[in-house]
């Protein structure tokens, strides 16, 4: 983590040294409207476990500080919540499989700092904006809860079930660092606020169990909601 910090530092830096224009201090508010899913890396016999994992939308909300430079890079950092949830559907599971009929849905909620480096394509004169960019999501684990609407217990536990980190600090891994890439619109309301609405891509970049060898990463999709104001 401490490399990644570096490299986003020198970017930074590099952008900063190289532009013979004006550099404006933002700050702003945004949320994530995603979905999420296991990819899932193996079989079990004839059944496919992708069968079994459904798409689950979250909301990750934000609060952002950066920089503008030259309206043509938008550098962005900050702190929020981040939410890898997965939605187990074994209604249709065939007879020999061993879950019971049922859905589950589990929600592993994490701190986040994002950073986000912004590239706008379009004029420098014009209010529109064309973002295109990189993010990476610095992301420290809090609890897993799984709950569902069908079922009243998983194995010997009552549902739902709430875990802190050190009830599953054996099986999850505290960190989980995620990049994406990162394309939209924006507009400039005015001088000093204006509005980005970004999609994403996101991908894990460690696995998300570290003892159960079927399981590999969580992969998202979403949009990316930003009201920033510069001063």
């Amino acid at each position: 983590m401490k490399n990644n910090f570096l490299y986003i530092t020198l970017l930074l830096c590099t952008t900063i040294l190289c532009a013979n224009a004006q550099i404006r201090f933002t700050a702003g508010v945004g949320c994530d409207i995603y979905g999420s899913k296991y990819i899932v890396d193996d079989n079990l016999s004839d059944i496919d476990l992708n069968d079994f994992h459904k798409v689950s939308i979250s909301l990750a909300p934000k609060l952002l500080v950066g920089i503008d430079v030259s309206k043509r890079v938008r550098i962005l950092t900050g702190f929020g919540t981040f939410t890898r949830s997965d939605q187990f559907d074994f209604n249709d599971a065939p007879s020999s499989f061993s879950a019971e009929p049922g859905n589950l849905l589990s929600k592993n909620k994490y701190n986040t700092i994002p950073v986000l480096v912004l590239f706008n394509f379009l004029s420098k004169e014009s209010n529109s904006r064309l973002p295109i960019g990189f993010g990476m999501d610095f992301t420290s684990f809090r609890q897993i809860d799984i709950s569902s609407d069908n079922l009243s217990s998983l194995g010997a536990e009552s549902l739902p079930i709430s875990r802190k980190y050190d009830e599953v600090k054996d099986v999850i891994d505290k960190n989980m660092n995620a990049v994406s890439f990162q394309i939209g619109y924006g507009y400039e309301i005015t001088e000093h606020i204006g509005i980005d609405a970004v999609l994403f891509a996101r991908y894990d970049l460690s696995d998300f169990n570290k003892l159960d060898a079927l399981y590999d990463r969580y992969a998202f999709a979403g949009l990316n909601i930003m009201a920033m104001y510069k001063f």
